[in-house]
């Protein structure tokens, strides 16, 4: 049961890593408009502006390749657990200093990053940080096993919440509801 339960970790991380790197490379503009979003943060360098993003690049990608093999599971998953934990964290320190910019964790959204995504980052990499731990222990099934159909579609839907939580948030918070901090 517990390998399931890793299974379902490991789609929904990858699913989430799979289209934040596609917000960020899918299409011509895509990479330029995610550099440009990172100088209206005003915390990075010019210079280093495309270093940032490449290395965030980089790193995503990094982690959904190793989720994919079993065998390298665990490593992927704490990789991603730190990423994602350094995104939490990196939110919540700009929205302390005042930095009002709409997230581009996966797409353009329209509201700007606060608690919800800081909330969102820290149990998206509880849950990695806790399916790293488990995997070594649990008999994980293969990928090509019919019963990972199941463990896909449960982590591909909560997944789907979890990248459409502006759109979410948006739908169901009233106007005069503070969503930010």
């Amino acid at each position: 049961m517990t390998g399931y339960l890793v299974l379902v970790a490991r789609f929904l991380v990858g699913a989430v890593l799979a289209v934040s790197i596609a917000t960020k490379v899918g299409g011509r503009t895509a990479f330029p408009d995610f550099l440009g979003w990172l100088r209206e943060l005003t915390v990075v360098p010019h210079r280093y502006v495309r270093t940032v993003g490449v290395a965030m690049l980089t790193t995503e990608t990094a982690a959904l390749v190793l989720l994919v093999p079993t065998a390298t599971s665990v490593a992927g998953l704490t990789l991603a657990a730190v990423t994602i934990a350094g995104f939490a964290g990196s939110i919540a320190w700009l929205s302390r200093r005042g930095v009002s910019v709409p997230c581009r964790c996966f797409g353009v959204s329209t509201r700007p990053m606060g608690r919800a995504e800081v909330i969102r980052n820290v149990l998206l990499s509880l849950l990695a940080g806790a399916a790293a731990v488990a995997a070594p222990a649990a008999r994980q099934p293969e990928l090509a096993q019919p019963e990972t159909l199941l463990a896909a579609l449960f982590g591909g839907a909560v997944a789907l919440f979890v990248i459409r939580l502006d759109d979410v948030l948006e739908l169901f918070a009233p106007r005069h509801w503070k969503v930010r901090d």
